[in-house]
């Protein structure tokens, strides 16, 4: 494909190119090596401007002999940098979309840190730490998260480069994490507000999602929600008619996106995905039991929750989003988690009953006290649950 993209287009496939080059070349045959000598040849020659932006996130070729000439152009267009911008550059590696390029970041980012010890040291006894040291465990934090119970590894490196960079003074070193929220007041009744929600779950979960695993059955899951919110939302319709008529505010959302996010889902505006019937297992109450692990508990409560929907507007957009709940990847349940728990106590059609076993859910997390004898995978578990027990209070309260 990068022979014929434009350079805007080669530009986000540039990093990923040159990290499976680099992981798997051992493993490619003598057909492989050689497409990937053109490819890296013919970026070199016909898309210079863009590798000579990209070249600080460039992994070198240094240890494969066979690209020893390209490496020798490559290492022409790397200027030496300070410790501070080297950091900067890795930093931004890893909030990369691809794990695969998180990983390989990480790798070099521990052998940077225990090269420059003394730089982090000075940096954390001077009048004025350095920015970077903050933004630097903000992105380790915020990957350690994202890849959580997803890849070891990824995990694994976070916590070693953390323990590199050492413990920080928190009165003069700041590592605030940026969120962005949506509350929905209507409780899905008002079709603009469920389409603001639909724009917020595609960019900033279910495209994070999509970009980041490399399961296959998830990505095909993913591929139908999106396609199916796009769909139900009238977002692929207003995009289509590039916002004429009623259907200009919702282009000019589309149209404050970010173009990554764009890129990502404009293939599924007309795609034409189609799944069966999805089996519906009957889910029985209390879920939450001693010796449950979280991960079962958060995947049954939610996706019970997703078969309840007390709107129209809310069914149109729970139904293809139950798919992406029995997954490995936990985030987009515990995104929607507290949504749907609003969603369920305070909906109106629902049966008293059906109301109060959902509460009475939520009061068993909260009261349940781990035995003193209780295993390590236990007292883990349970931590996760502590991290959503304030919402289930805050919750509990309002109602």
């Amino acid at each position: 494909m990068l022979f014929y993209f434009d350079e805007y287009e080669v530009d986000i496939l540039l990093e990923t190119t040159f990290y499976l080059i680099n992981q798997y070349w051992p493993v490619f045959e003598e057909s492989s090596r050689q497409l990937s000598r053109d490819l890296v040849t013919f970026l070199l020659d016909k898309q210079l401007p863009v590798v000579e932006k990209y070249i600080g996130k460039l992994p070198s070729f240094s240890h494969i002999n066979e690209l020893s000439d390209i490496e020798t152009r490559l290492s022409k267009l790397r200027s030496p940098l300070d410790v501070h911008t080297a950091f900067f550059l890795l930093a931004e590696r890893i909030f990369h979309e691809t794990s695969g390029v998180v990983l390989h970041a990480l790798r070099e980012l521990v052998s940077y840190l225990q090269r420059q010890q003394g730089y982090l040291q000075a940096s954390a006894i001077s009048e004025q730490p350095d920015s970077i040291v903050a933004s630097l465990v903000r992105a380790l934090l915020n990957t350690a998260a994202r890849f959580n119970g997803i890849d070891s590894e990824i995990s694994d490196l976070c916590i070693q480069c953390l323990g590199l960079i050492g413990c920080l003074d928190p009165n003069r070193v700041e590592s605030v994490r940026a969120q962005n929220q949506i509350i929905v007041t209507s409780n899905f009744e008002d079709s603009r507000q469920v389409t603001e929600f639909a724009f917020f779950l595609l960019e900033e979960v279910l495209v994070k999602s999509f970009v980041s695993t490399t399961d296959t059955r998830l990505q095909g899951f993913l591929s139908y929600a999106m396609q199916e919110l796009l769909d139900r939302s009238s977002i692929s319709d207003a995009v289509r008619m590039e916002g004429l008529r009623d259907s200009e505010p919702i282009y000019r959302k589309w149209c404050s996106m970010s173009l990554s996010a764009q890129e990502i889902l404009m293939p599924f505006i007309t795609s034409r995905y189609t799944l069966m019937p999805m089996v519906s297992q009957p889910i029985e109450y209390p879920i939450f039991r001693a010796g449950r692990s979280y991960g079962n508990w958060m995947r049954n409560l939610t996706l019970d929750c997703l078969r309840r929907p007390q709107t129209p507007f809310a069914t149109l957009i729970f139904e293809p989003l139950c798919r992406l709940i029995r997954v490995k990847d936990l985030s987009i349940a515990e995104f929607l988690f507290p949504y749907l728990i609003v969603h369920i106590i305070l909906g109106e059609g629902i049966p008293e009953e059906e109301r109060t076993v959902v509460l009475q859910e939520l009061h068993n997390v909260l009261q349940y006290e781990l035995p003193i004898e209780a295993s390590y995978a236990e007292r883990e578990d349970r931590k996760l649950y502590c991290e959503v027990s304030t919402t289930i209070r805050d919750i509990v309260k309002s109602v």
